[in-house]
């Protein structure tokens, strides 16, 4: 079970010696999202979690993933639970950014490359 802290103005998701962070900065109705360390199947619920109370709150979200080295497929089954319900709301939009050729590879063996905004 992942565990949930805020420090240092980052929420920090804990699942064994699993962390992720993620830095929420918003900016005119948009918010900004900066991930650090591997989406795993131990944190991917609450990262998912956070991003659809992200999609609440704003108009739209970038999600920075130039920190992230690996998502499993809990991971990636977030970002398209994300991708849905921004898809449900007129006017909202969803964005990767920072993605590294090793995490491109990982959304085209998938077939994710074309369902989301994506820069490399």
């Amino acid at each position: 079970m992942s565990s949930m802290v805020i420090k240092d103005g980052a929420l920090i998701i804990s699942s064994g010696d699993q962390r992720l962070t993620l830095r929420e900065m918003p900016e005119n109705g948009v918010m900004n999202i900066a991930v650090e360390g591997d989406i795993t199947t131990e944190t991917a619920l609450c990262f998912g979690d956070e991003l659809l109370t992200a999609v609440t709150v704003s108009k739209g979200l970038v999600i920075d993933l130039s920190g992230v080295g690996f998502i499993s497929n809990a991971g990636f089954k977030a970002l398209l639970n994300t991708q849905k319900a921004i898809d449900g709301i007129k006017g909202h939009s969803l964005s990767l950014r920072g993605v590294s050729s090793a995490l491109m590879s990982s959304f085209e063996e998938i077939g994710f490359d074309g369902l989301f905004d994506i820069e490399q």
